[in-house]
């Protein structure tokens, strides 16, 4: 690194200052004239003047403005007039990328100013970390290597870089270089080094301005925030008096929509009550929608809508663009609105939710977490306003329900005094409301069912409830009555017994319904097991057939073919019975592999574990699926839980291949408990039970009754999208019923 001048040497004595006219070098000028010592002291006094003029005009400016781009620019201007000839830029240094990034420069062309951009700067950042300045005299002969491709595209030759540094802090570089050598004097360096300093002075204002502007716009946005908030929770305690001072539910959930649109400053706001198919959601109250949609618009659950799909993930959801939303259908009557953001939450019910409370707006609005606690909170309120209605309207309903019912409905006080008496009982004891009124409910038990009355009594007593138990009561008269009767406690407020309710139901030619069902399932079950029976005889017999007589005939044909071949010169007779041998092999495969499909014979031979291994295999290699088959190891089962269990595998497996669209399925067989446990499980699409009919398909109801009249019980398990499973569970200790399945 060369050292600069400090204006003594011989060889630069006399070349520290030049004319502006005749911007020409100090050998030069010696030797067109000899400047006389008054001339040279007058222009280092102009000189000085100038810088000093400099940087009082930029001291000014930066007393008057905090406009950081105006003190660059002054500061530039002033460098480019004192310092002619040099070109340079000023960096200041990105405290997120670390990188000291240009923000002005003088006598650089717009296409090098771009390319300062794409640089890193190598020179800027060894001066930037350089104690006081950085000055290389020749670039091209620097020993550190600091000539990079930019100094060297641009000719730069002579460079020095000054730091801006404000408090002991680095904010950034002074860059000047020339396109020749030249020596920067001592006073030169200072001149520079003070007006950098005046320059980091600026960028230290702008950047505290920057800070308190910054300061002052989160303390005006936590401001803001804590205004909202107190708007927001005076609105949600004004909501709470209503839904404790109004009976009207409607008008209170008109109003709450209002209110609530008027808070968070949205264009829509709505109420969506979850109807009672569980299929799609009413428009029941709302803010903004065009006339005629509150009381009538409808959108689909599930994924079907935003209202849906928040039902169904049971947490709020945000939308900040339903053009982009992927996760559910925009519904029409978001669509004929053109929304554009929304956010919505769950109105909560005790035993199903109510429906959900939403907001929309035309405009993209990012809802943050105090909009949905906000809105979480309202919808709770409602939830409590809804419940407290349902209870009030159920009062009337149950008093209208017990007094219609079919069923007698008594009260009664814990020593056991009839309290009420509805129609029913009338009905099903004969004895008035007049007449049973205050008198003991021992007078409707059989004298052998007393005992069990005061064993009643002490659950009830203690909270218990009894549910249906068939006992004989006693109408009026003294005639004997079949009932199904349970028994529940009545509390007070306070959690006391204070009474009890029976209910009982005459059951008399249930009894007698149920005797002449049982006698048709019997026979129903005997005449179906001997049907199945005969089919599997058939299908025995029918692969016996196959296998043996069929077979064996085609392969006396094959043998037949191939002597024909035997015969000298056959010509073209041979290439038609060489494809007759193919065709008859085949043909074989084909009986072969229905003789296997009617009834495997490894069955018989291997046993079930060996024969459903081969099935899924088979079934797998069809379908492109992964089968695995997790089995204990083998147990001695009777001929009946071999083929049930084979045969409801085999339906399984063939659904699985149908309709489950799965990539595994996997057979389970074990034992546990003296039971057989066999299971059947995929990862398909599944499906919704609620909405298969009551008993199923033909494959369902085939592999039921297998498995009943094998004496076990058959589960269906699946849910959309989490695959099916099938169990079917037979203790091995219960005899087997007779026949083949």
């Amino acid at each position: 690194m060369s050292k600069p001048s400090n204006g003594k040497s011989k060889q630069h004595s006399n070349a520290s200052v030049t004319s502006a006219p005749a911007q020409k070098s100090a050998g030069q000028t010696s030797r067109k004239y000899k400047a006389k010592p008054h001339r040279l002291r007058a222009l280092a006094t102009e000189l000085e003047l100038q810088r000093v003029r400099a940087l009082q005009e930029l001291e000014t400016a930066i007393a008057a403005s905090l406009n950081l781009q105006a003190v660059l620019h002054i500061a530039v201007k002033k460098i480019k007039g004192l310092f002619p000839g040099s070109s340079g830029f000023i960096r200041l240094l990105n405290s997120e990328s670390g990188l000291l990034e240009p923000v002005n420069s003088w006598n650089v062309a717009l296409k090098d100013w771009k390319e300062i951009f794409a640089t890193k700067g190598r020179l800027s950042t060894a001066a930037f970390n350089s104690p006081a300045h950085l000055f290389v005299r020749d670039l091209r002969k620097d020993l550190l290597n600091r000539y990079p491709e930019f100094a060297a595209k641009h000719r730069m030759v002579s460079y020095l870089g000054i730091p801006l540094v404000s408090i002991e802090k680095r904010l950034g570089v002074l860059s000047l270089h020339y396109r020749k050598v030249h020596q920067f004097k001592t006073d030169e360096i200072e001149f520079l080094s003070m007006l950098a300093g005046k320059v980091a002075l600026a960028v230290r204002n702008a950047q505290l301005l920057e800070s308190v502007t910054q300061q002052a716009k989160k303390l005006k946005a936590a401001n803001d925030e804590l205004t909202t908030r107190t708007r927001q929770q005076a609105l949600l305690t004004h909501i709470a008096h209503l839904a404790l001072a109004r009976s009207d539910l409607r008008a209170l959930l008109n109003e709450t929509v209002d209110l609530v649109a008027l808070t968070l400053q949205v264009d829509y706001c709505k109420l969506l009550e979850l109807l009672s198919d569980g299929e799609s959601l009413l428009l029941r109250a709302g803010f903004g929608w065009k006339k005629g949609y509150v009381g009538s618009a409808t959108v689909r659950a599930g994924t079907g809508s935003q209202a849906g799909y928040t039902l169904l993930r049971s947490e709020p959801i945000i939308v900040e663009d339903y053009r982009k939303e992927r996760r559910f259908a925009v519904p029409a009557l978001l669509n004929n609105h053109e929304v554009v953001s929304g956010m919505s939450v769950v109105i909560q019910g005790r035993e199903r939710p109510f429906g959900v409370l939403g907001v929309d707006t035309n405009k993209k609005r990012a809802f943050g977490e105090n909009d949905v606690q906000f809105l979480q909170g309202i919808a709770n309120v409602l939830a409590t306003a809804i419940e407290r209605a349902r209870l009030e309207q159920s009062k009337f309903q149950l008093a209208a329900i017990v007094e219609s019912s079919h069923d007698a409905i008594v009260g009664r006080t814990p020593d056991g005094l009839i309290t009420s008496w509805n129609r029913g009982a009338e009905t099903i004891y004969g004895y008035s409301a007049e007449e049973a009124i205050g008198q003991p409910i021992s007078m409707l038990i059989a004298a052998d069912q007393l005992h069990r009355v005061k064993a009643n009594r002490v659950k009830i007593l203690k909270g218990e409830r009894i549910d249906h138990y068939e006992t004989v009561a006693l109408k009026k008269g003294g005639d004997p009555v079949l009932v199904s009767l349970a028994i529940s406690p009545i509390k007070d407020a306070g959690g006391r017994i204070v009474g009890a309710s029976n209910i009982s139901r005459d059951i008399t030619e249930r009894k007698r319904a149920e005797e002449k069902l049982r006698s048709a399932l019997q026979r129903a079950e005997t005449l179906s097991r001997r049907v199945l029976g005969a089919q599997e005889t058939e299908r025995r017999h029918l692969a016996r057939e196959l296998h043996d007589e069929i077979g064996q005939a085609l392969t006396a044909i094959k043998l037949n073919l191939q002597k024909v071949l035997r015969y000298p010169d056959p010509g073209t007779l041979n290439q038609w019975l060489a494809d007759s041998i193919l065709i008859v092999d085949r043909l074989l495969q084909q009986v072969r592999q229905l003789s296997l499909d009617l009834r495997p014979q490894i069955l018989d031979d291997l046993g079930l574990k060996a024969a459903l291994r081969w099935y899924g295999n088979q079934q797998a290699k069809r379908a492109g699926l992964r089968f695995e088959l997790r089995a204990d190891e083998e147990v001695r089962l009777n001929p009946t839980h071999q083929i049930v269990c084979f045969r409801v595998a085999q339906e399984a497996l063939t659904n699985i291949v149908r309709h489950a669209r799965a990539r595994t399925a996997t057979v389970e067989l074990r034992l546990q408990d003296d039971r057989l446990h066999l299971v059947v499980r995929d990862d398909g699409a599944g499906f919704d039970q609620a909405a298969v009919p009551q008993g199923g398909g033909l494959g369902l109801l085939g592999m039921t009754e297998r498995v009943l009249l094998a004496g076990g019980d058959l589960e269906l398990k699946s849910e959309p999208g989490k695959g099916t499973e099938v169990h079917a569970i037979f203790p091995l200790a219960t005899p087997a019923s007779p026949g083949v399945y």
